[in-house]
């Protein structure tokens, strides 16, 4: 009996895997044979956590834990306690804080900071993704967070613009544009068998063997300390467009906008490169001054050390510990 129903399994098994290569054969052949194609469909690039995950990541301080809500938002140790979002932050890896311990990535403990001086239970979510530019965090604000309708929202970004812009054309071009066209091919047939079939299995290897490397992006100041910079006020000028939508947006959808300049220990750039740097964290400054805006100034509060930040941008624990303190003190003192 149970040799006859193995028999009958494989028998559909192989039926069945029969079928689907034939009908892969036949969707190719209908092109040619119709005159008919049916086109490839393309995505905008929304560059986030994957919703409600849990993983562990090995870096240099050991190891640390991820863990996202059904938004994909990075939470610290402990979970709100409502649906209130009342303070969401958005940035790149600065932000993100994968490098820091769950409990004091400053997304999270700053608001747990204000809430013990106001007595409140406020949470700070956290939407930055490692790699992230200003134009990403804004696609983030139009699909993601509208619809949410937080209170707050605490933007922080220069450096992955400083480094996108100044390697490549402009935010729409480059390996992080914002629409995938993706391609038949066997990496793309491939990476859509790992996604569906074997995330955790990926995510496992992945987090043992490379995401201590997370941060450290392709158009990053380290990787392109020696390259010739095009046209600074220009690239400027494109920093400078992105950043007026994402405050009129969030003005006319009325969320209170609060902009931080980017702390830094940047010492192994040109000084010509670093100077261009500076002058993003200086057009939030007088961004935030022309719109009436909060501005958080982490660029002159944190100390420029290795103390505070492990390389040339990223926080340890002490500094994320440091920024969670000045950014409660700032949000309580506003």
């Amino acid at each position: 009996m149970k040799k006859k129903l193995l028999f009958w399994i494989k028998i559909i098994f192989i039926n069945l895997l029969v079928l689907f290569f034939i009908l892969c054969f036949f969707d190719r052949l209908i092109p040619l044979i119709t005159d008919q194609k049916s086109g490839i469909a393309r995505t905008v690039n929304i560059r986030e956590h994957n919703p409600s995950s849990s993983y562990h990541v090995k870096v240099d301080i050991g190891k640390v834990d991820i863990n996202t809500d059904k938004n994909g938002f990075i939470l610290g140790n402990t979970k709100p306690i409502n649906n209130e979002i009342d303070y969401v932050f958005v940035g790149g890896s600065t932000t993100e804080c994968f490098n820091v311990d769950e409990s004091k990535r400053f997304p999270f403990l700053s608001i747990k900071l204000l809430n013990n001086k106001t007595g409140k239970s406020s949470y700070g979510f956290n939407a930055s993704y490692g790699g992230n530019n200003l134009m990403h965090s804004y696609i983030v604000l139009l699909t993601k967070l509208l619809v949410l309708k937080p209170k707050n929202i605490v933007l922080m970004h220069a450096v992955n613009d400083f480094a996108y812009l100044l390697k490549n054309e402009d935010y729409f071009h480059g390996p992080r544009a914002l629409l995938n066209n993706p391609e038949i091919n066997l990496f793309s047939s491939l990476k859509k068998i790992k996604d569906n079939l074997f995330p955790n299995i990926y995510r496992s290897l992945r987090s043992i063997s490379m995401m201590q490397f997370l941060g450290r992006i392709p158009g990053s100041p380290y990787a392109y300390s020696n390259h010739k910079i095009f046209a600074p006020e220009d690239n400027l000028n494109k920093h400078s467009k992105i950043l007026d939508l994402f405050i009129e947006t969030c003005e006319i959808y009325n969320i209170n906008l609060i902009l931080m300049t980017q702390f830094n220990n940047l010492n192994n750039i040109s000084q010509n490169e670093y100077l261009l740097y500076k002058s993003y964290n200086q057009q939030i400054r007088n961004k935030a001054e022309s719109n009436n805006i909060q501005l958080i100034d982490l660029d002159s509060l944190v100390p420029k050390n290795f103390e505070m930040m492990y390389d040339g941008i990223h926080l340890t624990n002490k500094g994320s510990i440091l920024v969670s303190q000045l950014v409660a003190k700032s949000l309580l003192e506003y």
